[in-house]
């Protein structure tokens, strides 16, 4: 669900103020510095500063951002877990050709489980 945040100053400071609903369903938002990464113009990232975060999230918030959103999801809604099928993977051989891999990787032998 989307919020709507509007400009306002605090002192001499620009900030942002969330409505209350944000407030009250995010209260993590609230009780800790946050760091905000601009992943493109006009769109930033949030995160808070917890001291149990993963080590990936520290090096590219992008994916862990979307890392925590898929243990959620997961959590939240296993009924809409499906396993890969075959017509899922149709076609990735060609679209990976390309791409380099390590000197370790055989990728004419890689199969999903």
């Amino acid at each position: 669900m989307p919020y709507t945040a509007r400009p306002t100053t605090t002192g001499n400071q620009d900030a942002l103020a969330f409505p209350r609903d944000f407030s009250q369903a995010h209260p993590e938002a609230f009780r800790s510095r946050c760091d905000v990464h601009v992943i493109a113009p006009g769109s930033f990232l949030i995160t808070t500063r917890q001291d149990a975060e993963p080590e990936v999230a520290e090096d590219d918030p992008i994916l862990g951002a979307f890392l925590g959103f898929l243990a959620t999801q997961l959590a939240s809604r296993p009924d809409q877990t499906t396993p890969l099928t075959e017509a899922d993977v149709t076609g990735l051989d060609d679209l990976l050709d390309d791409v380099p891999g390590g000197d370790d990787v055989d990728w004419d032998e890689f199969e999903l489980p």
